[in-house]
């Protein structure tokens, strides 16, 4: 709760001409009371002192009506005067007597009691000095020369309304009505005086004793010597008093008191007055009240007062007192001190003049530690609203802390303070300090030359050292002329002028350097909350040169105008939510309107030279928005970079995760656009890589996907990242010879899944070597594997990978792959492939799978060429399905997956045929299957254990009208061969292992020309070696393939002439056994007329042998009149076991075991 406001003490007496009254007043009270003890009475015998005593309780009841007398005794001393003894004068108790008591319960309070009810004046002994004899008193009115006061006490107390008690005491008494014309020497001695205050602290009256005094009666003319008072003779009352008291060496009063209205004139002197916390014991409560917390004084003074009154007259007859005086006194050795001060002030001196209602203190001199001090008080107007004017000066003033606490809620002086709590100096100055509260505003006035000192300025609390220059202060307003100070080795200049620096400012105030200083945590801190944010975003450290800040002030002292200019200087940056720290920095960060903008920011990063640029703008609600353009060369793909992007961009992260990127970029654009009230920015990044003849930058690019480990080096192109969607454009690359061109597309999904699309992919000599096989997914590696796949493809299509949040890695793609002289093995092993194939497919929680159309223009199977070979494929993890088996099973999983994938792009149908294909002058249909067996075979070989895959497969060929002399010229036959050839063939086993093959199949030769053929020479020579009995219109066998033979259960060779029937086997390295049986002519006969078939030409058989190798048979004949069980199993009519592919939908006959 706020303390009441006390109205300030009048100290000034009211009545300035109470003391020359009283003196007055005194010394004709003592010649009444003398005149009246006598007059008009008779004088007889032993009652004189009876009638003298009442005479004098009369006489003074007369005087003061409202006082209360007592006598002990009066006595005539002989004919020589008369002695009075214990003389008492009270006033009665009244209001003023109580009024204390019911103010604060204070030690004051029993005091003021106890003034008020104590005896006013108190006579030890009075004695009139005259004759007084029985005669004198009978018959003459008695004269008395002289009054002795001796001993006793007068109490002057100083009542609650401001009354003294002797006004009280005296108010009825008049000097015009009871002035005698001759008044009594009056002499005093061994009278103390005591002084109280009804409020005051200490319970103790302020004692004075009063050891010598006279008032004595004489004419005016020896008294008063100057020409401007009046001559004439009349009565003036003389007075001399010597005082003593513990506070004085010496208290001196003397004057004359005029007894009519001519000027009066009392001069006091006080000599050794000794000034200390004494004195305040005397001092009022409401005085201290006022007095500064924890004051203490002392010291020296001497002290002299003039008092000149006068008395005029109205036209009533009524008296008006004037009076004006004058008090001089001189100051020395003080000493003082309050909580206010850091140090006492000493050696205080100086000179002080009190006149009138004007106070001077003139020529005040001290010391605070060891600052000198001068100064001057001049108070006006104490009896009203005292004014006040002040000065003070000192020289290096020491300014800390404790001087600022002092300034503290002192109400003159709180402006100051407040100066001092907004720069927070310290050290020592030059201060010149005038106060003046004259005018309807009290005016402080402050110089501060300041010389060294270290100030922190509120706004700015950036600690600046060895400060010089001046400060003016003026009330409220505050200048800076040329403040000079240093940190860190630079010079600042503090300039402003604030009119209201405190509480609504109007000006500016302005900081710049000579030069740059480190941008540490100290400085940061310094700023005010809105620039350390901004500042903060960079996270900026190294040097930083201040060239401006500026602050203009319109009345709002929260929301100045400001401008601020800062370079940076070999310092680094790192964006707090894009952490890549830029070293070398150079740049410029300018503030202008609430608006920041860093300008020309250049900076490195290992080699990467990079650029900034940006601004913070303040939207409406307390929002902001960030905008930051980086643009770098030459920029490292690395973990810091990598970091980076981990802190607010999770999904690019898992991105750079996923490619695995090494190596630099030619040139980087990244932008990032931050909303204070939105925790994720917007992310726009730019990558290029040129090509190596136009690129600078110190490294090559690669990339190894995590999910494809094939690493593609020499990387060029663009890429473009925008809020987790990734575009790459014109995408180039290399492993080994293999050249990659690509674009692709790429999207993050919130939840933390991904999809990456390649379109126009472009790969160019790629080679399935281990690289590439270890990249695949397994299930597709080891099916390519089985293909054994030599030579470089090329590929051209898109391809899309979607990875989901806690699943696997799915893809699909549609591709074409061209060959040009590659070599794989699918049962057979292929060679010098020419063409390509259009696959179609996708990998996912089912496993791989693709289809595929081959349009292939040439390859070799052995020696054979095929060309214009196309048709369906089918691959997934389990197997390779070729023509109408492809089609059967692409029918199947479509209609499977239709429900789940409708993202897979499909051929559209087509018809499910065979693959077909030109060879030999003829056309070759192949259907096949071909199973991955997920096991390896172990065998002993000649030299070693080997293992090998054990794939199975069934393959199933037709060929028609195949040219057989081209065949044989094919396998070097030399001799001369012709006609056309067509056959069927079913073929099973596990690849690579011919012991595990088996199989059967029909030949037919038409028009065949084969009489020079070795086999058919041998035979036809035992024909009789007839061209013509060689001659065979057509040819027929039908065989089965087992344990690496071909087994020929049917051999015919019709003829016009002659016709041969046989069997035997041939191995795979064309060793032959056969046996053949002529008959002539043709033989068409049903099976059950065998018998009489053989009848009628049994007298024309022969049978013929054939053993060795097909190049050099060796023949046997023999002519065998008798048929055996041969001829009539080689007679038999055979039905045909050739397998053929069925019609869609249908299981074939030989299913894979």
């Amino acid at each position: 709760m706020d303390k009441p406001k006390r109205t300030p003490v009048n100290l000034t007496p009211k009545g300035g001409g109470f003391l020359h009254r009283w003196i007055r007043k005194f010394a004709v009270l003592v010649s009444l009371l003398a005149a009246l003890l006598v007059v008009g009475h008779p004088w007889i015998g032993s009652r004189v002192d009876e009638e003298i005593h009442a005479q004098l309780l009369a006489a003074v009841k007369k005087a003061m009506p409202t006082a209360i007398v007592n006598v002990d005794s009066v006595v005539r001393r002989g004919n020589s005067g008369i002695v009075v003894t214990g003389l008492e004068v009270l006033l009665p108790s009244g209001p003023e007597a109580i009024a204390p008591a019911m103010q604060d319960n204070r030690k004051a309070d029993g005091a003021a009691r106890s003034f008020t009810r104590l005896p006013v004046i108190e006579l030890d002994r009075l004695e009139l000095i005259g004759r007084t004899d029985y005669g004198t008193l009978l018959t003459d009115k008695p004269v008395f020369s002289e009054v002795k006061l001796t001993g006793g006490k007068l109490r002057v107390v100083r009542a609650s309304d401001g009354n003294l008690n002797l006004l009280r005491l005296l108010e009825g008494f008049g000097i015009t009505e009871f002035t005698p014309k001759e008044i009594p020497t009056v002499r005093l001695s061994a009278m103390e005086v005591l002084l109280a205050d009804a409020q005051q602290l200490g319970s103790q009256e302020l004692s004075l004793m009063l050891t010598d005094g006279v008032i004595v009666q004489k004419p005016r003319e020896q008294v008063f010597q100057n020409d401007d008072v009046a001559v004439r003779a009349l009565n003036l009352l003389e007075v001399r008093l010597q005082f003593e008291t513990e506070l004085a060496s010496g208290l001196q009063i003397e004057g004359a008191i005029s007894l009519d209205n001519h000027p009066s004139l009392l001069n006091a002197r006080v000599d050794g007055l000794v000034l200390d916390e004494r004195l305040l014991e005397y001092l009022p409560v409401d005085v201290l009240d006022q007095l500064p917390a924890g004051m203490g004084f002392r010291g020296e003074a001497q002290f002299a007062m003039q008092l000149r009154t006068q008395i005029d007259l109205d036209e009533s007859g009524r008296s008006n007192w004037s009076y004006d005086w004058v008090a001089a006194g001189v100051l020395s050795n003080g000493f003082y001190s309050d909580r206010r001060l850091p140090t006492p002030i000493t050696d205080i001196s100086g000179t002080v003049t009190w006149q009138g209602d004007e106070i001077r203190c003139e020529r005040l001199n001290g010391r605070l530690a060891n600052s000198p001090l001068t100064g001057s008080i001049r108070i006006q107007r104490l009896s009203s609203e005292p004014a006040v004017k002040a000065t003070l000066r000192a020289e290096n003033l020491q300014v800390d802390e404790t001087l600022a606490q002092g300034l503290t809620g002192n109400g003159k002086l709180e402006s100051v303070s407040r100066i001092f709590e907004m720069y927070s100096p310290r050290g020592t100055t030059g201060l010149h300090l005038t106060y003046d509260s004259a005018g309807l505003h009290p005016q402080t006035d402050i110089v501060l030359d300041v010389h060294d000192m270290d100030i922190t300025y509120w706004k700015f609390p950036y600690p600046f050292h060895k400060v010089s220059g001046r400060i003016l202060v003026s009330n409220k307003d505050v200048e800076l002329q040329q403040v000079e100070a240093y940190t860190h080795g630079q010079r600042f200049e503090i300039q402003g002028n604030l009119k209201d620096a405190i509480d609504f400012p109007k000006g500016w105030i302005q900081v710049t350097a000579d030069g740059a200083v480190p941008l540490d945590t100290e400085l940061i801190q310094a700023l005010d909350s809105k620039t350390r944010r901004t500042i903060d975003v960079l996270r900026p450290t190294g040097l930083v040169w201040l060239k401006r800040l500026r602050n203009e002030y319109s009345g709002d002292k929260y929301n100045p105008q400001r401008e601020i200019d800062i370079e940076v200087k070999s310092g680094t940056v790192s964006y707090a939510q894009f952490p890549y720290p830029i070293h070398r920095v150079e740049g410029e960060l300018h503030l202008r309107s609430g608006v920041w903008r860093f300008e020309d920011f250049s900076g490195y990063k290992g080699n990467s030279y990079i650029q900034l640029h940006g601004s913070l703008t303040p939207l409406a609600d307390g929002d902001s928005k960030l905008n930051l353009e980086l643009t770098g060369t030459d920029v490292d793909l690395d973990e810091e970079l990598r970091t980076a992007f981990s802190v607010k961009n999770r999904n690019v992260t898992e991105l750079w995760d996923q490619l695995q990127p090494q190596g630099a970029l030619d040139h980087l654009t990244m932008k990032i656009e931050k909303y204070k009230s939105r925790e994720k920015p917007s992310l726009y990044i730019r990558g290029k890589k040129w090509v190596p003849d136009e690129s600078f930058a110190t490294s090559r690019v690669q990339i190894n996907p995590a999910w494809f480990p094939y690493a593609v080096d020499e990387l060029t192109g663009e890429f473009v990242i925008h809020d987790g969607h990734v575009q790459l454009l014109d995408v180039r690359g290399k492993h080994d010879e293999t050249e990659f061109v690509f674009d692709a597309v790429s999207h993050f999904n919130p939840d933390g899944g991904w999809d990456l699309a390649i379109e126009h992919l472009s790969i160019d000599r790629l080679a399935f070597d281990k690289d590439l096989l270890s990249a695949l997914p397994e299930s597709l590696s080891k099916g390519l594997k089985s293909l054994d796949l030599v030579g470089q493809l090329q590929i051209a299509g898109g391809m899309k990978f979607v990875k989901p949040i806690g699943g696997q890695l799915q893809s699909n793609w549609d591709v074409r792959v061209g060959a040009a002289g590659a070599a794989f093995t699918c049962g057979p092993r292929f060679n010098g492939v020419y063409g390509s194939v259009l696959l179609n497919g996708m990998s996912d929680r089912q496993g791989f799978r693709s289809k595929a159309w081959l349009d292939i223009d040439s390859m070799m199977w052995g020696d054979e060429q095929l060309t214009k070979l196309s048709g369906p494929v089918w691959v997934d993890s389990k197997q390779l399905l070729v023509g109408r088996w492809a089609s059967i099973a692409q029918s199947r999983y479509e209609a499977a997956d239709q429900q789940q994938d409708l993202q897979v792009v499909r051929q559209p149908r087509q018809d499910a045929q065979s693959i077909l294909a030109r060879t030999a002058g003829g056309l070759l249909g192949v259907d096949l299957q071909l199973q991955f067996v997920n096991k390896l075979r172990i065998e002993s070989g000649v030299d070693r254990v080997v293992s090998r895959s054990a794939d199975r497969f069934l393959l199933q060929a037709s060929l028609s009208g195949a040219d057989l002399g081209y065949l044989m010229r094919q396998h070097d036959v030399k001799e001369k061969a012709g006609g056309r050839i067509n056959g069927a063939a079913r073929l099973r086993g596990e690849v690579g292992d011919r012991s595990t093959w088996s199989g059967e199949g029909r030949i037919r030769l038409v028009d065949a020309d084969i009489y020079q053929l070795p086999l058919m020479v041998a035979l036809l020579s035992n024909l009789g070696g007839n061209k013509e009995r060689g001659a065979f219109s057509s040819s027929e066998v039908d065989f089965r393939i087992k344990s690496e033979r071909f087994i020929m259960d049917r051999i015919a060779l019709e003829g016009d002439a002659v016709s041969l029937y046989g069997d035997g086997w041939m191995s795979f390295d064309k060793e032959i056994n056969m046996d053949f049986y002529s008959i002539v002519g043709r033989q068409r006969i049903a099976i059950p007329l065998i018998n009489q078939v053989v009848a009628e030409a049994s007298k024309g058989l022969l049978r013929i042998d054939v053993a060795g190798s097909l190049d050099k048979p060796q023949v046997n004949g023999t002519a065998f009149p008798e048929l055996d069980g041969t001829m009539e199993r080689i007679l038999h009519d055979l039905n045909t076991r050739i397998a053929r592919p069925l019609p869609n939908g249908q299981q074939p006959l030989i299913q894979l075991r």
